[in-house]
């Protein structure tokens, strides 16, 4: 297991950064906190000098330049910052962060492949550096294996008591519960759970009720609902906001299969992030 947190640092006074080392604490994992300047991008522009910058007056900084520049001014800001963290936590978190001029995606994806079980922590606006929006960085993210949090800017850090799970029935969601649970046991002291279908008739549901409710019998301690609930959906997503109504979790956690029927929910528009912005609530992928 490895926590992994991307830096929103230059994004906002209120990253999420703390948020991800009190993850990394309570499930006792090693922590990376990455932050990557795309070589080819600086300030949104694609010019090779940036003439809002100078030295002196006159003097101009090169594309080298100003990519150093921030590279040292962003990894000063996230020492400063574990620096004031650390002693909050106290706790000996074993923490590694990069801060390199790359190109976002592949160094994304290359340090997820060096690990197993990987839990990638983001906020809802990552830095502009890295990507152009949430949405562009889960289309990286959902390419691999690991399972994402998403976390509201700001969002305090309290141990959560409980999450809801939700699944589409499918037995890829059931396969994954395993290296799951090992992140949400050190979490959560109780887990309820959904099951959420299409508003059509499914002559399989029956069939794959009884799967999901099979696949969560070796975690029965951790469940404190009725694997066989029952939330039909509709493209609005509304059954997702009536879920947090009426159960007021700490963490929502859905599967990321893109085939599944409420992918075009989850995935479209930036619900995700306007999902866990209204409800101030971290979302988990898995």
């Amino acid at each position: 297991m490895r926590t992994i947190i991307i830096s929103d640092i230059t994004e906002t006074e209120k990253s999420i950064i703390p948020y991800g080392l009190n993850i990394g604490k309570h499930t006792e994992t090693r922590v990376d906190i990455l932050h990557y300047y795309d070589p080819v991008i600086v300030h949104g522009t694609y010019s090779p000098v940036s003439d809002s910058q100078s030295i002196t007056p006159g003097e101009k900084l090169s594309h080298e330049e100003i990519l150093f520049r921030e590279k040292e001014i962003t990894g000063a800001r996230i020492d400063k910052l574990l620096s004031r963290e650390g002693s909050r936590l106290n706790y000996p978190l074993r923490i590694n962060p990069t801060v390199e001029i790359a190109d976002p995606d592949s160094a994304i994806i290359e340090k997820i492949g060096k690990h197993n079980n990987i839990l990638v922590i983001t906020g809802t606006t990552p830095s502009h550096s890295m990507a152009d929006s949430l949405e562009d960085l889960l289309t990286i993210l959902c390419k691999t294996d690991a399972k994402i949090l998403i976390v509201p800017p700001g969002k305090k850090f309290a141990k959560p008591a409980k999450c809801c799970l939700v699944t589409d029935l499918t037995s890829p969601a059931n396969q994954k519960l395993k290296t799951l649970f090992q992140w949400i046991n050190p979490l959560f002291e109780k887990v309820y759970t959904s099951a959420v279908v299409q508003l059509e008739r499914n002559p399989l549901q029956k069939q794959q009720l009884e799967e999901w409710k099979q696949a969560l019998m070796p975690y029965n301690e951790k469940l404190n609902s009725d694997a066989s609930e029952v939330v039909r959906i509709d493209e609005s997503g509304i059954a997702f906001e009536n879920i947090c109504r009426h159960k007021c979790p700490d963490m929502v956690i859905f599967p990321k299969n893109e085939k599944s029927h409420f992918s075009p929910y989850l995935f479209a528009d930036n619900n995700l992030k306007r999902f866990s912005e209204k409800f101030d609530i971290p979302v988990m992928l898995y």
